[in-house]
């Protein structure tokens, strides 16, 4: 979401990012003082566990390229996923 806003500049990415990590942890804090945590509630908890659980797995697929030292061209954490050299029925 950052590189294609910062045109290439790794400077300008970085503070984009920061910006963008100030700006959100600054919603979180009104959201907090606006005592809006209850609406987390209205979900039922095996809801909120599958969607905690989904978004850990797209980090961790996303992130597998990086730890295994190679690169993927895939859209998608599935596709990332299918892609990797280590983990697609291909390679074997």
């Amino acid at each position: 979401m950052v590189l294609p806003l910062s045109g290439g500049d790794p400077a300008r990415a970085a503070s984009l990012a920061s910006i963008m990590a100030v700006v959100s942890g600054l919603v979180c804090i009104l959201a907090g003082a606006a005592r809006l945590g209850f609406v987390t509630e209205l979900l039922s908890k095996p809801i909120r566990y599958a969607y905690m659980n989904g978004i850990a797995l797209t980090v961790l697929v996303s992130q597998l390229p990086k730890f295994f030292g190679f690169s993927v061209e895939a859209d998608g954490p599935l596709r990332k996923l299918w892609a990797s050299p280590k983990l697609s029925p291909r390679a074997r």
